[in-house]
């Protein structure tokens, strides 16, 4: 079931990443607008499966901020692209560890994650609430399929992540 998983968050992060660098110099491109969405929400089903809720919740706030672009609430600049970007990598970095050492994945990348998160919240207007969704706090990546549990218990890492400046 893993295997799948990691089959899927290719493909639909695949065509994420085309569809944002089409909208990187065409920013309201409708179609390419539509085909992000879709993929973000194929890929939140794909993680509510193996019951990754921070990854979820990750993919949830990208297609808030992908919806609340086509209904033009927002523009969708070269920063919040590069900030989608981000979030694609870091998911496609979760899902190559989610069946080998997930808990170093998180370790290394607890901070990069919550401040990601948080950006991409930012983007979609959708800031109220956030902390309790964060993100990858002790025991929040509970796998299915008898994958490891992670409680990260660690310092925090340095944050290399994307910021939004208002």
């Amino acid at each position: 079931m893993l295997e799948l998983f990691r089959q899927e968050v290719d493909t639909h992060i695949a065509t994420l990443k085309q569809c944002l660098s089409i909208l990187k110099t065409q920013p309201t491109a409708i179609n390419e607008l539509e085909q992000a969405i879709q993929a973000a929400h194929l890929l939140w089903g794909n993680t509510r499966i193996v019951e990754l809720d921070v990854a979820s919740n990750l993919v949830q706030l990208m297609k808030d901020g992908l919806i609340a672009a086509q209904k033009q609430s927002i523009r969708l600049d070269e920063e919040k692209i590069e900030i989608f970007f981000h979030a694609t990598d870091l998911l496609l970095g979760m899902s190559q560890a989610i069946d080998g050492n997930l808990k170093a994945w998180v370790k290394a990348h607890a901070l990069d994650w919550n401040t990601t998160l948080k950006a991409i919240a930012k983007i979609g207007n959708k800031e109220e609430g956030i902390d309790d969704l964060l993100l990858v706090t002790d025991n929040s990546l509970e796998i299915t399929d008898n994958s490891p549990q992670v409680a990260d218990n660690s310092p925090q890492v340095a944050d290399n992540s994307p910021q939004i400046t208002d």
